[in-house]
């Protein structure tokens, strides 16, 4: 069985052709089972396409053992940002202060929450949020500080030098 670039194709497989993908070696790329692969971006295709529903439930197929559960636990919090589902939103959020968790934890985490505490009209709550936010971004703030001004007053001319120098790199 051939599976072309996108690995949504994947979930198109009938059990039997899958199970001979299996075999042959294909289940794995990168560390992520193939199947979860699929999920996962058949999950992202709903959030774009607004059927947040549906994607919530590609993600909830992914089993929690796997190596990609870590990181989607944040991707599901947008998904129930999205369905107004805010105190799941919190719980997950709140997921990250496992000690097991923690070094999955980003910035973006703290933003979501001080969002989702704002749609709650718990705006203390937000404030104090948004704060930690900026804060637990401020490193990044001050390393592309440079950069940042750069854009802001020639944004065509600094563009252009920054993919020159990802390709560069």
């Amino acid at each position: 069985v051939e599976i072309d670039g996108c690995w949504s194709c994947f979930l198109q497989l009938e059990w039997r052709e899958a199970h001979h993908v299996q075999h042959r070696g294909y289940v794995y790329r990168n560390g992520f089972a193939l199947k979860d692969s699929c999920l996962i971006n058949q999950a992202r295709k709903n959030y774009k396409l607004g059927k947040f529903k549906k994607g919530l439930r590609e993600l909830e197929k992914i089993k929690i053992y796997g190596p990609a559960w870590p990181y989607l636990l944040r991707e599901k919090a947008w998904f129930h940002y999205q369905l107004k589902e805010y105190r799941k939103v919190l719980g997950i959020i709140l997921t990250y202060e496992s000690p097991f968790l923690v070094p999955y934890k980003k910035p973006e985490d703290r933003y979501l929450e001080a969002l989702t505490y704002y749609k709650m009209c718990l705006y203390d709550e937000a404030f104090h949020q948004t704060k930690a936010y900026l804060i637990s971004s401020n490193h990044l703030i001050k390393k592309y500080k440079a950069k940042i001004n750069s854009i802001k007053k020639r944004p065509n001319a600094s563009w252009v030098k920054l993919k020159s120098e990802k390709g560069e790199r």
